[in-house]
């Protein structure tokens, strides 16, 4: 049921320790787990999941587009400096440089039939 509500394909192993591997190394993708305070938490979780059960996640994903205007803008903003005497920085010492995303899609998912209409998802959203 849950891979029809999402539209997602089932994974083997290697593909969703593929999968995990990618999200953790990317900086344009956010995941959290979202927890219901309500359930029984799970000890074989452990710590992530202390105080209540896995209920779904939420993903969060940077657009590209606001990261690349953000070099140009920290180029800008450079030259800016270097006209008040500061020493300049290159474009290409900024691109190595961790963004600052303006731009993103949010993506909560309540799994947990138990959990959903009950307020978690916008909980989720505003902590």
């Amino acid at each position: 049921e849950i891979l029809e509500l999402t539209g997602s394909e089932p994974l083997s192993l290697e593909e969703e320790l593929e999968m995990q591997s990618k999200w953790k190394e990317d900086s344009d993708k956010l995941t959290f787990v979202v927890l219901d305070v309500a359930r029984p938490e799970d000890p074989q979780l452990g710590v992530c999941c202390e105080g209540g059960a896995m209920a779904g996640d939420v993903n969060v994903f940077f657009h590209a587009g606001a990261g690349e205007d953000d070099v140009a803008d920290r180029v800008e903003e450079a030259e800016g400096e270097a006209l008040s005497g500061a020493t300049p920085r290159s474009k290409s010492d900024m691109e190595g440089e961790t963004p600052n995303y303006s731009v993103g899609e949010v993506e909560v998912m309540v799994a947990e039939k138990a959990s959903r209409r009950r307020g978690i998802a916008r909980e989720a959203l505003t902590l």
